[in-house]
């Protein structure tokens, strides 16, 4: 059994002069050329420019020293960030603003470990990462990058597997006042809690987006259904093949399908997922 509790950390620290690219006066600047150090979770965009995280639990850990860490990104003020950092408790982070502080007041001479996930889904915006700055510090290597056994399950659904409203808060006064982005956490939602408690500390991926289904989305409209928005993370997202795929989707097609169609179209739609690997 994989030790959960113990981390290895082997440190590259950048050295070099002070200059433009990559270096802080007092720290460092890591853009995407350097992204490479990082661990990015599930079907994440990674190109020259930027990373960007779309659904619901993609995210990233990384092994820095320094006395804080900040990200430089696309304003997205629907959009909420779970920081988790040296496996203390998580803090919501808000995405109102273009330089988010996702951790301060750290003991600049020791290794931290931070995790940090998307909590909201791709409907209520995504976030689009350029750079980070590290003051006092720099990078380092967390060894699960250079771990070849890594497992990965990998969760396919809507609302469910998304969190939908799962912090709500449904008292009288709040109750039937719609969906509120604040109130969905995907750190929350089954997958993610069944994943964390396998032994092996598999690594969670998710494709999820609310109302959506196999045939027919819960509005009746048959446009950026399950189906194609897998297709699309796998061909346009960071490359990997689970070890698991768990598909729980079919709740808005029940609202305008017949079952027998649903049955025959649901399980086409397995299949094409299993030969996608």
């Amino acid at each position: 059994m994989r030790l959960k509790h113990i981390i290895l950390f082997i440190l590259l620290m950048i050295t070099g002069s002070a200059n433009a690219e990559g270096q802080l006066s007092n720290g460092q600047r890591l853009e995407p050329d350097n992204f490479h150090f990082i661990q990015w979770f599930g079907r994440t965009i990674l190109n020259k420019d930027y990373a960007e995280l779309r659904y619901t639990m993609e995210g990233f850990s990384m092994v820095f020293s320094g006395s804080s860490l900040s990200m430089q990104c696309e304003e997205s003020k629907d959009t909420y960030l779970g920081v988790i950092v040296d496996k203390g408790e998580m803090k919501k982070v808000r995405l109102d603003k273009a330089d988010v502080v996702l951790a301060e007041n750290l003991d600049k001479d020791r290794l931290h470990f931070i995790q940090v996930y998307k909590l909201t889904e791709f409907q209520t915006g995504s976030v689009r990462i350029m750079s980070f700055d590290i003051k006092e510090g720099g990078i380092g290597i967390n060894a699960d990058l250079i771990n070849p056994n890594k497992i990965i399950f990998e969760f396919i659904g809507n609302s469910i597997t998304c969190g939908y409203g799962n912090e709500g808060n449904y008292d009288a006064e709040h109750a039937l006042t719609g969906f509120h982005p604040e109130n969905e956490n995907g750190y929350l939602a089954w997958g993610a809690l069944a994943t964390r408690n396998m032994e092996h500390s598999p690594l969670y991926s998710s494709v999820c987006y609310s109302g959506r289904g196999l045939i027919y989305n819960n509005d009746g409209s048959t446009k950026g259904l399950i189906p194609e928005l897998y297709e699309e993370a796998i061909t346009n997202g960071q490359k990997f093949n689970p070890d698991l795929i768990v598909v729980n989707a079919g709740t808005n097609d029940f609202l305008l399908l017949v079952r027998e169609l649903f049955r025959s179209l649901w399980t086409n739609s397995l299949m094409h997922t299993a030969s996608s690997f």
